[in-house]
């Protein structure tokens, strides 16, 4: 009996230490999966953030528009007539502009000096550069040779179209109705200002000579004279009309309505300095104060100046395609981490300024506003709505200052007193009349009655 206990304890001794060999094997394993588990989450992170190794040159310069901004103003980023680039490529409202695209570049291939193989050529060795142009490219799966048909297609639309609308050519073969046609002109243009419709600017530029078009200054002096046709206040020359590399058209546009003279226009870290917000009266507020508003000759946005109590402002253009070019310019200035704030800045003291229908009157009559829309208060309406769909980051104000002597004018209360002597009683003449005689009879009565006095205290012997 003895001896079978012993064997049993024996067998039962093996079992445990076989069970212990077992998990210690299996806590071995577990251990191995645990740590190659690790090393593969490592090196999927390290490979992520490899692709963050980025510096301003190839920072994406063409965005899709953020919810918060687009869901505000939808139509303001919504081309109408004409898809260019990826983002909006393939939508079914816009494929009726499609085939006039591929008969352009038909039409460009009759020239015997364009050759189809160096214009695929060119735009295969670019591929690279403009995939990197696109924030969100990768969320469309577009593959080589539909991208490099892409740039092709509407590198030579864009052309074509800044070429005709510059130059006038009578024989370019379309007729009056045609969709591609002057009648069709100004809202392509528009499409082409947004944001999301935008094409590198290399492709564009590497497109000129293989086109035949390099006799007619550079691709830069052509889009902004186009463009004039429906921004007057476009400065030209431009920032890049003397040959430097814009981004894109927007871009290019932007450089002739601010003063900026580098691509990159500040430093990253400048882009989140918060400062309290300066906004200036309303134009009948400051008239108040004897305030007056002058038209400058100053095309550029930030030609506003204030001196002798005179505020000077450039002539401001307003049409129905105004607020959709300002929007889609500030959203630029708002995506973009190389751009300062200088059309966001305009825009608000812009509509600090205007409050009312009747300070849109007053700023029309002095020739610093004009606008085809239907009344005053639809301008008022335009920068208020303009301002409020597009917050912005509080850095390089370059109207702060303006907005400072501003309001410290606004805030001397002899001033307010001045002004409103000379608006309630100096402008009508009879008014005039009646103060000075009422000074003269006020006088009469001190001398009267200064002599009353004196020939009481010391009467004549």
């Amino acid at each position: 009996m003895t001896y079978e206990v012993e064997i049993g304890s024996s067998q039962h001794h093996v079992l445990e230490v076989e069970s212990l060999i077992h998990n210690r094997d299996s806590s071995h394993h577990h251990v191995l999966e645990v740590q190659s588990l690790i090393h593969d989450r490592i090196r999927s992170i390290e490979e992520k953030l490899g692709y963050l190794e980025w510096n301003g040159s190839d920072c994406p310069s063409i965005y899709k528009i953020p919810a918060s901004i687009r869901d505000a103003e939808p139509k303001a980023f919504q081309p109408q007539i004409v898809s260019i680039g990826p983002y909006h490529r393939g939508e079914k409202q816009l494929q009726a502009m499609e085939k006039h695209k591929w008969r352009l570049l038909k039409r460009q291939l009759e020239n015997p000096h364009i050759q189809l193989e160096k214009l695929v050529t060119a735009m295969m060795k670019l591929e690279e550069e403009a995939r990197a142009s696109y924030d969100q490219l990768g969320n469309y799966h577009i593959s080589s040779q539909s991208f490099t048909e892409m740039l092709l297609l509407d590198g030579c639309f864009i052309l074509e179209i800044l070429d005709v609308s510059v130059n006038g050519n009578l024989d370019w073969g379309y007729s009056f109705t045609d969709p591609v046609s002057r009648r069709a002109l100004p809202f392509i243009l528009v499409d082409l200002l947004m944001l999301e419709n935008q094409l590198p600017m290399c492709v564009i530029t590497e497109l000129v000579p293989l086109l035949d078009k390099c006799t007619r200054g550079s691709v830069n002096e052509l889009a902004l004279k186009c463009f004039k046709l429906i921004i007057p206040e476009l400065q030209f020359p431009g920032r890049y009309s003397s040959g430097a590399h814009a981004l894109h058209l927007l871009n290019l546009i932007r450089g002739s309505l601010v003063p900026t003279l580098n691509l990159f226009d500040e430093p990253l870290h400048d882009k989140f300095n918060i400062v309290q917000k300066i906004r200036v009266h309303s134009v009948t507020r400051l008239r108040e104060s004897g305030i007056k508003f002058v038209k400058t000759e100053g095309r550029q946005l930030n030609d506003i100046k204030f001196g002798d109590g005179k505020l000077y402002i450039p002539r401001l253009e307003i049409h129905d395609f105004t607020k959709p070019f300002f929007l889609n310019l500030m959203a630029f200035e708002r995506c973009f981490p190389w751009c300062s704030n200088q059309v966001s800045p305009y825009m608000s003291f812009m509509d600090g300024l205007i409050d009312s229908s009747s300070d849109v009157e007053h700023l029309r009559e002095k020739g610093i506003i004009y606008h085809t829309l239907g009344s005053d208060d639809e301008v008022a309406r335009l920068f208020d709505n303009c301002c409020k769909e597009m917050a912005y980051d509080r850095c390089d104000l370059y109207l702060d200052e303006v907005s400072v002597r501003v309001n410290e004018h606004f805030d001397k209360k002899w001033n307010r007193w001045r002004a409103t002597l000379k608006q309630d009683y100096l402008k009508n003449p009879w008014v005039i009349t009646s103060l000075f005689v009422a000074c003269f009879l006020i006088l009469l009565t001190l001398v009267q009655t200064t002599y009353s006095v004196v020939a009481y205290h010391h009467p004549l012997s």
